[in-house]
């Protein structure tokens, strides 16, 4: 990600505001939410709105709900004596045995009240009066129109018309039209100990009733719900800590209004932000990641504490918890955001520049030096020899650490820690070794595929393997190996391109002067010359002929070797070949010291070019009859399968051949006789060859001793239809023929 620093530089200060109001922001509204719930009757406060806080921040006794729970029951049974008809809260009236059963419940309550620490202690002084009902009144309080000093009313009724603190009568209208069918809580605590009110609404009042509760402002007595009540708000720092939430409530939203108008800015804050933390160093970094989770913990465990001193009943202390967590906010709120931007921002920076990362790298260079088996140790064995004794031993080292160390020091979390580390790291060394082997498996055979193809001469594309892996550097090998291959091959394929071009354009090129050679060293011939001018002329014609034959055979090879030999192919009887052969080559046969034998059955049918397979077979006895042992045999076998047939020509050489130099005898030029003292070219067995393949056939020699063999072998095809015979019995050889 391309940062333009320069522009934020710009806006330095703006960004600056933008993140320093958000975090307030946060931090002001988090301390607000998390002080409020702490304490039941602050969240009754919070609940009832901004006029209860208003009242608990002056120190007002009407905020504290205990207090209006009271006064809100005492009014309720009072309202209850005056009312001439009552109904549910769902509207249904109640039968009049019902109402006076409500009515007797209500009386006996205003006379536990009469009871009850707060009338004995004059700090509630009620008026009752009903038609119908008896009067009901504090000896301080006679009339409704006769407030002593130091008391205020709290509610009144008067002529049907109802009075008294606006605060409290909002909290009793909420609290008598709730729906859950029974009396409050407080009632049952305060007045009714045990006895079940229902809960019913005043569907009119008797004529001339009137009510009157007055409550002493300042109670004389710290018992009772009122004295609890006015302990609470005036020796606790309830109303400080509210204007304080409402002091920060205010700068929050300040905060927070700025915020949102520097909107655009954020993306630029981010940035501008982690650019400042690139020039921290790791070392910094790493304790500062590890105080976030310390006090994250911290922070939980705060929290937690504070929810079940919630749900239990019980208050917290304010200044202890909650501004400790505050304290640890105010920090981890920023420390978040930082790391939220060095992980978005910096982490590749990070990763590449930080100290940690310059150790890796070192570890990666020695471990890149060591020999190769030990990196497949390492990579390989170490992982899944180590994975599976951690998976093993967590479970009964986590209870044996619990039992004997963990549980006089500290509690099971830290069991949990170890054998969730033991068991998640085996199992991520073991996983992690299982698929670096069937990684390294796969790479092995890819390895094995391009040796098979290489061995097979198919070019295929190269290896691409990761950097890091155990067979990068062996593929990397390979790759060069068979790049050097084909190129190798593309040089001796053009070399033997040119070779064969020289050769067949110097053959081309001597047709024309060597026949011209001929045809004078003929006429030569014919003339009547003189001794040892006819002598000289005759061989002259004989070394002109030899000559044709070389550079035909020249030419010939090249056209072989470059595929441009024109063939015309048929089918033939390669037996009858042989004998053709043969028969043709009867007077050189009976001229020479060797005796031929062949075997040949009858027919063999092969599809090919008679001319050129002629040329083989010829080229082959003639090269038997120059390099044989004189009086030996040359034997000529034929042995027919189900879809090839062999001839096998076998002669015991004159001098001695290696066996590992019989295959250089096909190649151009390379003669039976070192000395090349004869009259051969070394071009017999190669044209052989090279006709024998273009056919559709195969030629090969070897040599064991003084013998020499030559074997060739062709597929066979069905019999031309006029030629059509029975195929007979399977063959049996014929009686050797013999040309001695």
């Amino acid at each position: 990600m391309v940062i333009n620093w320069k522009s934020i530089e710009e806006k330095k200060w703006p960004l600056v505001v933008r993140i320093l109001a958000g975090w307030m922001a946060a931090v002001c509204f988090f301390v607000i939410f998390y002080c409020i719930p702490l304490d039941d009757r602050l969240l009754q406060v919070f609940l009832q709105g901004p006029r209860s806080y208003s009242a608990l921040m002056q120190r007002q006794i009407e905020a504290v709900p205990d207090y209006q729970r009271f006064l809100s029951t005492v009014y309720y049974h009072a309202r209850v004596l005056c009312a001439d008809g009552l109904v549910t809260p769902g509207g249904e009236a109640l039968t009049p045995q019902a109402i006076s059963q409500q009515k007797l419940l209500s009386r006996q309550a205003l006379e536990q009240l009469q009871q009850s620490e707060e009338y004995a202690s004059r700090d509630i002084l009620l008026y009752l009066r009903a038609e119908g009902e008896k009067t009901i009144s504090s000896s301080l309080l006679d009339s409704p129109d006769e407030l002593p000093q130091g008391y205020e009313i709290a509610f009144q009724l008067t002529g049907g018309q109802t009075g008294g603190s606006s605060l409290l009568q909002n909290v009793y209208d909420r609290m008598v039209l709730l729906d859950d069918g029974t009396a409050l809580s407080s009632t049952q605590e305060v007045l009714l100990e045990g006895i079940t009110a229902t809960r019913v609404e005043p569907q009119d009042f008797l004529p001339n009733a009137e009510i009157v509760v007055a409550v002493k402002q300042v109670p004389s007595s710290d018992t009772g719900t009122l004295g609890f009540a006015y302990r609470w708000i005036n020796n606790s720092a309830v109303p400080t800590l509210a204007c304080i939430l409402v002091g920060l409530g205010i700068w929050g939203l300040l905060c927070l209004a700025v915020w949102l108008a520097l909107w655009k800015t954020r993306r630029a804050a981010a940035q501008w932000a982690a650019g400042l933390l690139r020039r921290v160093p790791l070392l910094i970094k790493l304790p500062a990641l590890g105080f976030l989770l310390f006090s994250g913990y911290l922070l939980l465990a705060i929290l937690s504490c504070a929810a079940q001193s919630y749900l239990y009943g019980y208050s917290v202390t304010f200044f202890a918890s909650p501004f400790a967590a505050a304290l640890l906010l105010v920090v981890d709120i920023p420390l978040i955001w930082l790391f939220w931007l060095e992980f978005r921002f910096n982490l590749r920076h990070t990763l590449r520049t930080s100290l940690t990362a310059r150790l890796i790298r070192r570890c990666k260079q020695f471990a890149a030096a060591q020999p190769w088996k030990r990196r497949a140790i390492l990579k390989l064995l170490l992982p899944i020899l180590i994975g599976p004794p951690c998976l093993m031993l967590a479970l009964p080292l986590s209870f044996f650490c619990y039992y004997r160390v963990f549980y006089y020091v500290w509690d099971l979390q830290l069991a949990v820690l170890l054998f969730l580390v033991l068991f998640l790291g085996g199992a991520f060394l073991f996983v992690t070794g299982l698929m670096r082997l069937n990684r390294f498996l796969n790479q092995a055979n890819q390895l094995a595929d391009k040796l098979a193809a290489l061995r097979a001469g198919e070019h295929t594309a190269p290896l691409a393997l990761p950097e890091g892996s155990l067979c990068a550097v062996p593929a990397a090998d390979l790759n060069a190996l068979e790049e050097g291959i084909q190129t190798r091959v593309e040089q001796q394929m053009r070399a033997e391109r040119l070779k064969l071009e020289l050769i067949t354009n110097v053959s081309h090129d001597l047709k024309t002067p060597l026949t011209s050679i001929i045809n004078y060293a003929g006429l030569l011939c014919e003339e009547e010359l003189a001794q040892p001018a006819a002598d000289y002329a005759k061989i002259l014609k004989v070394k002109a002929d030899r000559l044709k034959t070389m550079v035909r055979d020249v030419f010939e090879v090249s056209k072989a070797a470059s595929g441009e030999l024109p063939l015309q192919t048929r089918t033939l009887d390669l037996a009858k070949l042989i004998r053709q052969t043969l028969a043709d080559m009867d007077e050189a046969i009976e001229a020479s010291p060797l005796s031929f034998v062949t075997q040949l059955p009858e027919q063999a049918w092969i599809f090919a070019d008679g001319d050129r397979l002629y040329r083989v077979f010829q080229n082959l006895y003639t090269n038997a009859l120059a390099y044989s042992l004189p009086g030996s045999r040359v034997y000529t076998q034929m042995e027919r399968g189900e879809s090839r047939v062999s001839i096998s020509i076998k002669n015991v050489t004159r001098d001695p051949i290696a066996p590992e130099d019989a295959e250089h005898l096909l190649e151009r030029f390379v003669r039976g006789d070192s000395a090349r003292s004869g009259e051969g070219s070394g071009l017999g067995l190669s044209i052989a060859k090279s006709f024998a393949e273009a056919c559709g056939g195969r030629l090969s020699v070897h040599a064991v001793a003084d013998l020499f063999c030559v074997l060739v072998e062709f597929p066979l095809c069905p019999p031309p239809a006029a030629e059509a015979v029975p195929e007979p019995l399977p063959d049996v050889p014929a009686e050797p023929e013999r040309h001695d």
